[in-house]
């Protein structure tokens, strides 16, 4: 029979092998899946912390995303009414062309009817213009979630391009008569120079969603390096870890072996 002393041993040696075959058992498993953190035992604290990391991530990354759909909302308006600054500088022409004195009631109708045509084109532009069934040059004013939370802060509101309201005082003119050539100048400049404020407050718009996006973009870089450190392993400390380990393993099996076989030699021994 084993002395005290013996089973002693035995229980520790076995213990130990147990606790090198975890230890190599849980580097085998970071290895083959490129994570610092498996499970919750691993760090529990530091997976909480990459967990809010991740979430923050993704938030962030459709706020990237809402910034550019408004921003490639911002440009379908801006080209619509570069495209109708163009029809109204062909008014302001059409209107121009008919207060000269030269020209006859029926080429003036003719103008009329040229001009009535591109202000009916003005108003289809204006009515289908729209991004994912929103419209764009109706007034209407656009919120943008830009961040990721629910204040303020992560809201902006961008200010409608409102055609339709300013269209009407150039619809309305009629160059068929000389007076209301000379009323339509003064009419289609105002609602050229309109356009142009319009573009430039969208342009600026632009240009803060831009700055809106680069620091996102920043956050995020900043957030997933942050998590990198985290979660992501280092191989070739794992590396070493892993074959410390198993020397470790393939040590303690043999020793536990050849203390097996003195406890076997020791028994013959004493029976004899």
């Amino acid at each position: 029979m084993l002395n005290p002393a013996s089973q002693l041993s035995g229980i520790r040696s076995s213990q130990n092998i147990n606790k090198v075959l975890q230890d190599l058992s849980n580097s085998f498993n970071k290895l083959a899946s490129g994570k610092n953190i498996n499970k919750a035992s691993d760090d529990a604290a530091a997976l909480t912390i990459a967990v809010n990391l991740e979430a923050s991530l993704r938030t962030l990354q459709q706020a990237s995303r809402n910034v550019r759909n408004v921003g490639s909302a911002l440009s379908i308006a801006d080209g619509a009414v570069s495209e109708i600054q163009n029809i109204s500088g062909r008014l302001q022409e059409l209107a121009v062309q008919s207060a000269n004195g030269t020209y006859s009631d029926e080429q003036r109708a003719a103008l009329q009817a040229e001009y009535s045509s591109l202000s009916s084109e003005i108003g289809r532009i204006t009515a289908t213009t729209e991004f994912n069934g929103v419209k764009l040059l109706d007034g209407s004013q656009l919120s943008a979630q830009v961040g990721i939370n629910s204040g303020a802060n992560s809201q902006i509101e961008i200010s409608g391009i409102d055609v339709e309201a300013q269209l009407a005082q150039v619809s309305s003119q009629n160059i068929s008569t000389q007076g209301g050539a000379r009323a339509a100048i003064s009419a289609v400049q105002q609602f050229s120079q309109s356009l142009n404020t319009a573009r430039g407050s969208v342009g600026s718009k632009q240009t803060r969603l831009d700055t809106i996006d680069q620091n996102i973009s920043s956050q995020r870089i900043g957030e997933s390096e942050a998590l990198s450190r985290i979660v992501d392993l280092d191989y070739a400390k794992q590396g070493s870890f892993n074959i410390n380990k198993q020397i470790q393993a393939n040590s303690l099996v043999a020793l536990a072996a050849y203390g097996k076989k003195l406890n076997a030699d020791l028994i013959r021994r004493l029976i004899s």
